[in-house]
Parts: structure tokens; C-alpha cells; sequence
């Protein structure tokens, strides 16, 4: 599609890039039915807890009742295999403060993967596809000045055959 590479100065590049986004994130709230949607990043609750146990320990251990240190002092043990009763060193609470507790969702699919899946092979669907961001770019930018013969309704070229 290197028709449609089209160098602009900074600023609108900047705010071409801008507006872009809101429109992908449009279309993405468009194109994905609600029950596909997902995050790409989830919070694993149990790595989540031992990480605001051992915070909790390490900022404010000498201010929270015993019982509450007995009770975030179990979790992190837990986590780690360890026994009642062990101490739990600074760095072992640094390393449990230290989890990482936003994990990868594997079932997570991108909206641009789902609307090419969507698409297909279906070529007045990737036509028109294009040829709408083309225009949203002519909307966008109100460009003066743009390469010979480039125009929106010019075809759309995948690497196959012109659509």
C-alpha cells in the first residue's frame, strides 16, 4: 500500500496519529461485539494479594495490628513454600513486592486481528476498509499538497491483486 505513504510535517503528523487512534478505537467498539471484547493484560488476584501483603509489611508493619502482620506474613509465605514461623527476610519481601501481578491473557485477540478475520478475503470489504481510512486522512489533515495521482478512490493493492 505504498500509495498510501504520504510524508507530512511533524505537527500533523502528530495530530493525524491523534485523531487515527479515536478512529481505531471507534472502530474497534464498532467491529467487536461486546461478549469478544477483552483485555490484553488481566490482574492474577493471588499475585495481586501476596504483592499488597508484602507492601503492606514493608511500609507499615510497625503501625498495622498483629494479627493483620500474622495474616499478610501468611501469604507471603504461602507464595513462596515457606514454613510458619520462618522470618521473612527484606528480600524476600522485596521479591514479593516486586511480582508482577498483571499477566498476559491468553485468550486476548487484538481488534485489528479480528477485523481482518472479520474481512477475510473479501476484497470490496478490505476496498472499502482502506479507502475509508484514506478519507478519514483527507479529513484529517486537510493536506495542500499530496504525490501525483494519489487519490481515495485509487485501488487498493494487498501484495495480491488490486481490490
Amino acid at each position: 500500500l505504498s500509495h498510501d505513504v504520504v510524508i507530512t510535517c511533524p505537527d500533523c503528523h502528530v495530530h493525524c496519529e491523534r485523531e487515527s487512534q479515536l478512529r481505531a478505537n471507534d472502530l474497534n467498539e464498532m467491529a467487536i461485539p461486546p461478549e469478544k471484547r477483552s483485555r490484553k493484560y488481566e490482574d492474577d488476584k493471588k499475585l495481586y494479594q501476596v504483592r499488597s501483603s508484602a507492601l503492606a509489611l514493608k511500609r507499615y508493619r510497625e503501625k498495622i495490628p498483629e494479627e493483620k502482620v500474622l495474616y499478610h506474613e501468611g501469604i507471603v509465605r504461602r507464595y513462596f513454600g515457606l514454613e510458619d514461623g520462618v522470618v521473612l527476610t527484606k528480600e524476600v519481601l522485596e521479591r514479593a513486592a516486586d511480582l508482577e501481578y498483571r499477566v498476559a491473557n491468553r485468550e486476548y485477540v487484538s481488534g485489528p486481528e479480528i477485523i481482518v478475520a472479520e474481512f477475510g478475503e473479501d476484497e470490496e470489504k478490505i476496498g472499502r476498509f482502506v479507502k475509508g481510512w484514506r478519507r478519514h486522512f483527507l479529513d484529517t489533515a486537510q493536506p495542500q499538497f499530496l504525490p501525483d495521482g494519489w487519490s481515495v478512490d485509487s485501488a487498493v493493492s494487498c501484495g495480491r491483486e488490486d481490490y
